[in-house]
């Protein structure tokens, strides 16, 4: 189980380091207590990319099983955005990528068993 998770970037990793990572709660109350700091996205940096995009994808996931899929929908383009600057790293790109769309599947089938999809 991952209960840490890498950030690199040193400002990220300094506001992470009492995230239990494993806690969908306290993600999304990391998130809520920072959410100026990691919803800037004006950063060129890859570093501080790459950690943004891997704190949203956390943030999705937590979302999802709290049950507050239209939330999680709202945060998947934050993960798109951010993907778009680092797409020069194919590599990285990609696998962002993936991780997004899966993320997006399970809440597009989760609206649609509630009757309330939008597409």
């Amino acid at each position: 189980m991952i209960e840490e998770v890498m950030i690199e970037n040193k400002e990220l990793s300094e506001l992470s380091k009492n995230v239990n990572w494993m806690n969908p709660d306290s993600i999304i109350e990391f998130y809520d207590q920072n959410n100026e700091t990691l919803s800037d996205f004006k950063t060129s940096e890859e570093e501080k990319i790459v950690d943004l995009i891997n704190i949203h994808s956390f943030l999705v996931s937590s979302l999802i099983k709290k049950g507050r899929i239209r939330k999680a929908k709202l945060y998947i383009s934050d993960i798109d955005i951010l993907n778009q600057k680092i797409k020069h790293n194919q590599d990285l790109f990609n696998e962002f990528e993936e991780v997004k769309e899966f993320q997006l599947g399970m809440i597009h089938g989760l609206l649609k068993n509630y009757g309330e999809a939008v597409f």
